[in-house]
């Protein structure tokens, strides 16, 4: 991994953070939206709730409480590692069902004539 050149003389005693390709900058967090709702992915930091702690989960935060569907434990259902593979797993499964998304869209009917 290369360091990015500073300009200026090369000091040892100050601490500098390399931030490379794939570091989330937010604590973790990535707010996603999908099938017309918002997912806030996230790794849960402690060992309380659905999931372990370490576990990659999505929590449907807009709208109402989609009841035992709130929260997702990613690592469990789609074996998903990073907080980037659970977003990648958000997208995939409302790209591939996208009658359960936002209950406002609702298929156009066409209307008969009288």
């Amino acid at each position: 991994m290369a360091s990015i050149k500073k300009p200026g003389p090369y000091n040892p005693q100050k601490a500098t953070a390399y931030v490379g390709k794939g570091v989330l900058k937010n604590g973790g967090k990535m707010i996603v939206k999908a099938g017309g709702q918002t997912h806030k992915v996230f790794k849960k930091k402690v060992d309380k709730g659905i999931g372990n702690k370490g576990d990659i989960v999505v929590d449907h935060t807009a709208g109402p409480s989609a009841g035992k569907w709130d929260k997702i434990n990613l690592t469990e259902k789609s074996k998903a590692k990073t907080v980037k593979q659970g977003v990648a797993s958000v997208k995939k499964w409302h790209r591939e069902n996208p009658n359960y998304g936002n209950s406002s869209k609702k298929p156009s009917v066409a209307k008969k004539r009288r």
